[in-house]
């Protein structure tokens, strides 16, 4: 799963995980959980720094590439939900994929911006997300994203989240795949 915070990623992820008996990996819990945090324990980090500085997010990647790992040896199907908004992480991704020789698809989730900073601000409204995205920060993902390159070679699927539709034609497309 990728996208920009508010894009449907987790909403997505989480209605995918049951009907396809998959383990649902959000970068959100396991950014915390590295740290010491609670799901919902806010960090009181900064854009671009803290919890959420490069380092730290590549450390939360490699995790996530682990954690992807051994579920996969169980047998599992594996979700992950991340941003994944450079180029690097999703090549890290592509080519574990390939070493495994697995299907794998990548979901990129969107939607109009101002249906992203609804979503951010009725989300930080309701309290209790792990997500720590607010409008800075969304600003900050979308003047440091790399966008999907045709070279980058990824089976990649274009879920418009806003419309009704979409969470069936993403149930009928992994189908197809696995």
């Amino acid at each position: 799963m990728s996208g920009f915070s508010g894009s449907g990623k987790t909403w997505l992820a989480k209605q995918l995980a049951v009907p396809f008996g998959a383990v649902h990996l959000r970068s959100d819990i396991e950014r915390k959980r590295l740290a010491g945090l609670s799901a919902d324990e806010r960090s009181g980090s900064g854009v671009g720094a803290g919890l959420y500085s490069s380092e730290m997010s590549a450390c939360v990647h490699q995790h996530l590439l682990d954690c992807a790992e051994s579920a996969l040896a169980g047998g599992f199907t594996t979700i992950v939900d991340a941003t994944f908004g450079r180029r690097e992480e999703r090549r890290r991704f592509a080519e574990f994929g390939r070493h495994l020789r697995i299907t794998m698809c990548l979901i990129h989730c969107h939607a109009p911006m101002e249906v992203l900073r609804s979503r951010i601000a009725e989300r930080a409204g309701h309290g209790g997300d792990s997500s720590e995205a607010d409008l800075a920060v969304l600003e900050w993902q979308r003047s440091h994203h790399e966008p999907l390159q045709a070279d980058e070679s990824l089976d990649v699927f274009e879920a418009a989240s806003d419309d009704p539709k979409v969470l069936g034609w993403i149930k009928r497309y992994i189908a197809s795949r696995i």
